[in-house]
């Protein structure tokens, strides 16, 4: 915001050369029991409903209808970023940030679905500073 004056600009300093890293897996979001009770429910709950305030909420549940060819899933109203698994494989992500709400997926009477929510945070606005949806 100043003019600079004409002095010249300092080297860089050495960085530390290090050798490249392997990175391999060692297990799957899917070889833990996270929660030994399950909150089952008709319908997802947010995650103030589930008295979450942070972190990720897994909704899993076994699809036992004849779904489409190819099937659209879709969550209006989705406030964070969604990663969808079918029988434990990546399908996509869905995200409020790239305004994402619904991806086809290939899903099969029988499937498992998984849905990995990460809250991202909130948006205050509003009088009274909620979020809205």
């Amino acid at each position: 915001y100043l003019p600079l004056p004409n002095i010249p600009v300092p080297v860089p300093s050495p960085k530390m050369e290090l050798p490249p890293i392997v990175m391999s897996p060692v297990s799957s979001l899917f070889d833990y029991n996270y929660l030994e009770d399950p909150i089952p429910s008709q319908f997802p709950l947010t995650f103030e409903q589930l008295k979450q305030g942070n972190g990720f909420v897994l909704y899993s549940t076994n699809i036992s209808v004849h779904p489409s060819d190819p099937a659209v899933l879709q969550i209006t109203g989705l406030a964070d970023r969604a990663q969808v698994f079918v029988d434990s494989e990546y399908s996509g992500t869905l995200s409020r940030m790239h305004k994402l709400y619904q991806i086809p997926i290939d899903i099969q009477m029988g499937s498992k679905l998984d849905i990995l929510v990460e809250n991202q945070g909130r948006v205050a606005f509003g009088s009274n500073g909620a979020e809205s949806k």
